[in-house]
């Protein structure tokens, strides 16, 4: 819904002690057990392939998610241990697959083999190769590597995988054993391992860097990720290293191994949200700290982004280029995070304890955590500065102060309540409130919630008490609605600016009798349109009301919002016929274009409707939001699946920064709208065949 925005606000309201001591925002998250076709919900390790599968290292099979279900399977035979630590994959087509009875290789190609072999898994056509437990590599010349507790060269013979031993040749320590962590590819062709010694830098042509930093950690204590540009992340325990390497060609010449110390040239603690600087000199090395970091297990990754990500146990660190954000447990992750990776669709995957995926083009939610009164929300409005005020609950009204509400509480009368549907507080651009209940409108001052500037009720200007929906024009005229229990009455009221008294509107000045107006909207003329609580429409001008009915097209039932987009076109919602355009609402007589659940809607009750900066619509219903892209060619659902707090949207609205809002019956969500939609069409691939009702053998992950 567009609403008017305020002039700058002083608003110096009672304020009730319930501001969230911290952030606590809701994350999209949704977690995912064995319920839902996962193996386990300990998860080791993760990789999307390059058909865009997700596959997850589970305790107990290896599970492969499509983007709607899980397959999990069994490796080895049916006495073969249950548990998956990595799987890699290479350009010929090969899955390389360790787990704790060995290691695997699958081809891409391979038929699937029936579950009858290992009980309720299916099993996987994978070759064994032999008991290691490493993880396998591709590098630019296409050679395949494997490390494991030291650096082998795969090589095909006679269709069977096999390993020639390449060895590091790092230092010996006999009072420490080499471990090797993990192994990251770097952009110049270097592949970057992470070892007890140090961070080892394997050149194209073999030759070894190694900066030395001994260590004891164990291995869920260790940690690599390198960006796009090449900077690596290192880690062991609390000591976090940022390098970044040197050109190849700018190293000293040396033949086989260039030992250096890995030392700091710069120190930074980690303050969330707090503008850092990480060099980008060739050289040098960032130590970075937060004491909170690397205690029990550490874990991190690169997105697509370019974001970097940190696990370690409770928290997940952001970095986004310029900052950390942190998040926890009040934002609702788990304890015991671990692995992260990311789909296609640029969520993002945490194993550890349990598997969770994170919407980030999801919805943000709030609730009373946050310093809401209550989870039932009612009404959104916006000041020019960009302050946002949000109704909820009992008449509490709440301001958004950077990472927390603050609530108060209008002075009204004891037992009101609001009407059903009713939008009952609304911030004029005179700096005033407008409070509606059943007991009157009341109107305030906007630094002064506790003393009414006037009460409107059946003693003050008005027909009766119960008030249900207001309006600002363009002239700054209020307009308001009455639906109170007896239908002589339901009324329509304006009072003009400057004014003391509401004008009520009558039959005889042709507005239609027994009806509330529920939504309110102007359109580029100047004409002011109503859409009814118990059905139709009107539309104001020069003084004239002319009513529209479902025989002109109108859907039937509640018109429950109206928007007038950047185009100049009237959107209206409606509770039973779901939405209807109208692409030139100056016209004598309008045409409605309808949009409902057979054009792609999730259902016709749809109560609000806004639009974004780039004029994508949003539809809030009773199953949640669907947005309509500009160019009325795509419909995108938003459930409670994507972060939405609750199925029930009753306003929406779209802030001076491109926030996207929605109230709900049970909390209050925020969108981001991507800067752009992702258009590819996914590659297809044939899951099934069946001919004259026999099923037909094809490769386990589908043929193109």
């Amino acid at each position: 819904m567009r609403r008017r925005i305020i002039p700058l606000l002083v608003i110096l309201l009672t304020m009730l002690s319930m501001a969230s001591p911290g952030f606590a925002e809701r994350l999209p998250i949704k977690f995912y057990t064995s319920a839902d076709g996962l193996g386990s919900s300990f998860v080791d390790f993760m990789m999307r392939d390059s058909r865009g599968f997700m596959w997850f290292c589970t305790r107990d099979g290896l599970s492969r998610f499509d983007g709607a279900r899980f397959v999990t399977y069994r490796v080895g035979d049916k006495n073969s241990p249950p548990g998956i630590v990595s799987i890699s994959e290479t350009s010929d087509g090969s899955y390389w697959i360790g787990t704790t009875g060995g290691y695997y290789r699958f081809r891409a190609e391979a038929l699937s083999r029936p579950a009858s072999e290992s009980g309720p898994l299916q099993v996987l056509n994978a070759e064994y190769i032999d008991d290691g437990q490493g993880w396998s590599f591709q590098d630019r010349e296409g050679k395949i590597w494997y490390i494991g507790n030291d650096l082998y060269l795969e090589h095909d013979k006679n269709g069977k995988a096999g390993y020639e031993r390449k060895n590091l040749n790092l230092p010996e320590d006999p009072n420490r054993p080499l471990t090797i962590f993990q192994g990251r590819p770097g952009p110049d062709g270097s592949f970057w391992i992470n070892t007890n010694y140090g961070l080892v830098r394997r050149l194209p042509d073999g030759r070894l860097v190694l900066m030395e930093y001994g260590t004891d950690v164990r291995l869920g204590l260790a940690t690599l990720t390198v960006e796009k540009s090449g900077r690596v992340w290192v880690a062991w325990g609390q000591d976090i290293f940022v390098v970044v390497p040197q050109p190849i060609e700018s190293l000293p010449a040396f033949s086989q191994i260039l030992r250096t110390p890995l030392a700091a040239t710069s120190n930074v603690v980690i303050q969330p949200d707090q503008k850092i600087t990480l060099s980008n000199q060739p050289g040098e090395v960032t130590r970075l700290s937060k004491p909170s970091i690397g205690i029990a297990n550490i874990r991190s990754n690169t997105t697509s982004d370019g974001h970097v990500w940190i696990t370690s146990n409770a928290e997940l660190l952001e970095f986004d280029g310029d900052s950390f954000h942190s998040y926890g447990a009040a934002q609702g992750l788990p304890t015991g995070m671990g692995e992260i990776g990311e789909d296609a669709a640029g969520n993002l995957w945490i194993g550890g304890r349990s598997l969770i995926r994170l919407n980030r083009a999801g919805l943000i939610s709030y609730r009373e955590e946050d310093g809401l009164s209550s989870s039932a929300m009612f009404a959104i409005n916006e000041a020019t500065d960009g302050s946002l005020y949000f109704a909820n609950g009992d008449f509490a009204i709440s301001r958004l102060e950077g990472k927390h509400f603050q609530t108060s509480l209008p002075n009204v009368a004891p037992r009101s309540r609001a009407l059903w549907t009713s939008r009952y507080a609304f911030l004029s651009s005179a700096n005033e409130w407008w409070i509606l209940t059943t007991h009157g409108v009341y109107r305030f001052a906007a630094n002064n919630l506790q003393t009414p500037l006037a009460v409107y009720d059946s003693e003050h200007g008005l027909a009766a008490n119960e008030a249900l929906q207001i309006f600002e024009d363009s002239h700054g005229d209020i307009w308001l609605s009455q639906q109170p229990s007896r239908g002589e009455n339901f009324g329509l009221y304006r009072l003009r600016r400057g004014e003391t008294e509401f004008h009520r509107f009558t039959s005889a000045e042709h507005f239609p009798s027994g009806k509330a107006a529920a939504s309110f909207a102007e359109d580029r003329n100047g004409n002011l349109w109503f859409g009814f609580y118990e059905g139709g429409l009107v539309r104001f001008a020069n003084n004239q009301f002319t009513e529209y009915a479902p025989q002109d097209g109108l859907p039937s039932g509640l018109i429950t919002d109206l928007l007038v987009d950047h185009l100049g076109r009237l959107w209206l919602t409606s509770a039973i016929g779901g939405v209807s355009r109208v692409d030139d609402p100056g016209a004598a007589q309008p045409l409605f274009v309808p949009l409902n659940t057979d054009n792609g809607l999730a259902s016709n009750n749809t109560r609000t409707i806004t639009e974004d900066r780039a004029g994508n619509i949003y539809v809030g219903s009773v199953r949640g939001v669907d947005q309509i892209l500009s160019d009325l060619t795509h419909i995108k659902h938003y459930s409670t699946n994507d972060g939405l707090a609750g199925d029930f949207v009753v306003d929406s609205h779209c802030d001076r920064h491109g926030n996207v809002w929605f109230a709900t019956t049970t909390g209050l969500s925020r969108l981001a709208p991507p800067a752009g939609e992702n258009d590819a069409a996914p590659a297809i691939f044939l899951g099934g065949l069946r001919i004259a009702g026999e099923k037909q053998p094809i490769a386990e992950l589908g043929d193109p």
